[in-house]
């Protein structure tokens, strides 16, 4: 989970050509915060990131799936993802390298203010899942987070993205131009990620909020084939701490690129959060899903 006093921090800082940790997360990675339009690239079973000026900036090393050992840290870090406080829904494609997913879309009305602010964190996301052999290693996302920062005030939202990765599940953090990544209540926020051939053996996505230039892009050896919606918070003991009312992410779209796959919208059962996941429209094409509060 993103702790938001450390990424608004960061942010008031200049970030320079070399990436530094700016805090740790619960499942004891660490958080970095690299400059907007950033690019990450897989190499081997390393993820370099690069300058807009394409600078190396830092090496996230072992970080794919690969070693026997790599595997069992893995499985020790989806094992901690699944101790946070979470409720999804998620849909899987078979993709390969004549059938990508092309476009994730989704839409969304920025909530009211929880009623309560007791420093918890309020995490909502649409994200792409990369797996090699049902081993997934790095989650890619667009994301909408409620919480407070003594430098900047609030509490209030924010957007960023983000791209977390194994085995020890650091996280890279990309804002839009200018320092203040905070967004209004009743502001329509459009996502997509999207898929970018560039001619190489890279698949490259990229992840945009309103159509705005691309914060970070990323590379894998191979396409994704996963999607996931969900809420992720830490540190809510009550039901006023919660949006009062319950959020919609709107005209959800997943384009392949031989057109709109045949798929359904699982929602898991198990949720650990005071808050559950509907389908109200399911499929590829505008489908509806609904994150209700028990507030």
């Amino acid at each position: 989970m993103l702790l938001l006093r450390f990424l608004l921090a960061a942010l008031a800082s200049n970030i320079g050509l070399a990436l530094t940790p700016v805090g740790s997360r619960p499942s004891g990675g660490q958080i970095f915060v690299a400059p907007h339009g950033s690019r990450a690239k897989q190499v081997d079973h390393n993820m370099e990131i690069f300058a807009p000026n394409g600078t190396l900036i830092h090496t996230f090393v072992n970080v794919m799936p690969g070693s026997a050992s790599a595997t069992k840290e893995r499985r020790s870090l989806l094992a901690a993802r699944q101790s946070l406080s979470a409720a999804q829904a998620s849909t899987t494609v078979i993709a390969d390298p004549a059938n990508v997913i092309e476009a994730y879309n989704t839409s969304f009305t920025v909530p009211a203010l929880p009623k309560t602010f007791e420093s918890q964190i309020i995490y909502l996301s649409a994200t792409v899942v990369a797996s090699n052999q049902g081993v997934e290693f790095a989650w890619y996302r667009c994301v909408l987070q409620y919480g407070a920062n003594a430098f900047w005030g609030g509490p209030f939202w924010t957007i960023s993205t983000e791209l977390e990765l194994g085995p020890d599940g650091s996280l890279l953090v990309v804002v839009g131009d200018g320092f203040n990544p905070r967004v209004e209540v009743g502001a329509t926020i459009q996502t997509s990620i999207l898929h970018k051939d560039e001619g190489d053996d890279i698949f490259w996505y990229e992840a945009t909020f309103n159509d705005q230039p691309t914060a970070l892009e990323v590379g894998w050896h191979t396409p994704v084939g996963k999607v996931v919606i969900g809420l992720e918070e830490e540190g809510v003991t009550q039901p006023s701490e919660y949006p009062p009312e319950p959020f919609t992410f709107k005209d959800t779209n997943l384009t392949m690129t031989r057109g709109a796959p045949e798929v359904a919208w699982d929602v898991p059962s198990d949720s650990t959060t005071g808050a559950y996941v509907t389908v109200d429209v399911d499929g590829a094409v505008n489908a509806e899903l609904t994150v209700h509060f028990l507030n």
